[in-house]
């Protein structure tokens, strides 16, 4: 789904140490990073404002989580 980037917020580092990230897109929907994905690693601020295609799931218990991310 192609989504276009408002905002990009750094989070905590996983527990195994990896990055993690919380972007709000123009629909004002906000979405974390899924934990240890290693798409985590191209996300920067020179994002924010571009049109980007993402892979969102959703939990059994309805948390939205990013999966997947690609320019």
């Amino acid at each position: 789904m192609r989504k276009t980037i408002k905002t990009i917020k750094r989070l905590a580092n996983s527990s195994m140490g990896n990055p993690a990230f919380e972007i709000t897109f123009t629909t004002g929907q906000a979405v974390r990073t899924k934990a240890n994905i290693s798409d985590a690693y191209i996300i920067h601020a020179g994002m924010e404002g571009r049109s980007v295609d993402v892979e969102i799931e959703t939990t059994k218990s309805g948390r939205q989580r990013i999966v997947s991310i690609d320019y």
